[in-house]
């Protein structure tokens, strides 16, 4: 699988809007990889997880086949992660010669009652269509195979994690998310696969003890570890540290200093890894 990681922040994005926190600062002045768009990644140029507000600049950056993906997964309704308006530009009057089939977006009740509401509204069933999934059932994209699993995070928003699954490949996709849910570490356990890759979420980065809602990154260590435990995550697992805040403290060479101790990837917009 081809991963690329379009764009890696949280909310406000790095540098955040308004803010001369010192982070944002340098990111201004450093730019390059210091600068990031919030948190929307593409696997092998078909499958889309998340539609945030900055999908447009992905698009144009990233080269991002747009016009001919047809499936998009979301984690949760949070506008940094599901700006459902520019889904209307997929209608006719805003966009021609729009390749045959109906964009399916997949989501679970906040997510699903935003797009089935557009749907009817705009009349956009033959451009667009809402698809309702939910924590632990097993759902079929293409030939991906995915289960939907809790997030600490704001369950109004329905928030969850991904296990995505392709032949014999495995990931998981944890943003936006503190430490597990106990129903979620209780089906990892469960599983008999080794993850070939983990994104997981490092929103807080030097901060410590942030547990719920996002990770620091020594709690983000901690569910590394116990996913060791579980035989889930080993030498060959690609694990990645993803969306960022400024509020964290930390700048891209700062997290790339401290991660790489413990064998880390730091991810950056545009980054892409092969598994």
């Amino acid at each position: 699988m081809k991963i690329k990681f379009l764009g890696t922040a949280a909310a406000e994005g790095i540098p955040a809007l308004y803010c001369q926190c010192g982070v944002c600062k340098q990111a201004w002045e450093k730019g390059g990889k210091n600068i990031r768009t919030r948190c929307q990644t593409l696997i092998n140029d078909e499958l889309l997880i998340d539609f945030g507000p900055d999908t447009y600049k992905h698009v144009l950056e990233h080269k991002v086949p747009i016009d001919i993906i047809h499936h998009i997964i979301i984690t949760h309704k949070h506008a940094d992660h599901f700006y459902h308006n520019d889904l209307l530009y997929r209608r006719p009057g805003y966009a021609a010669k729009v390749d045959q089939g109906p964009l399916n977006v997949y989501g679970t009740q906040p997510t699903f009652d935003k797009v089935d509401e557009m749907v009817k509204r705009e009349n956009m069933s033959d451009y667009l269509q809402a698809h309702l999934i939910k924590p632990f059932e097993t759902f079929k994209v293409l030939d991906y195979v995915i289960t939907p699993l809790p997030a600490n995070h704001d369950q109004r928003a329905g928030a969850v994690i991904y296990l995505i699954q392709k032949e014999n490949q495995t990931i998981l996709y944890a943003h936006d998310t503190g430490n597990f849910e106990p129903e979620t570490w209780e089906y990892l356990s469960k599983l008999d696969v080794k993850l070939d890759l983990i994104s997981l979420d490092c929103t807080a980065s030097f901060k410590t003890n942030w547990n719920w809602g996002h990770l620091s990154f020594d709690c983000f260590l901690q569910v590394i570890d116990k996913l060791k435990e579980l035989g889930l995550v080993n030498e060959k697992t690609t694990i990645v540290a993803n969306h960022f805040s400024h509020n964290g403290g930390a700048s891209y060479d700062d997290m790339v200093q401290e991660a790489k101790k413990y064998n880390v990837l730091v991810s950056y917009d545009g980054m892409e890894v092969n598994i």
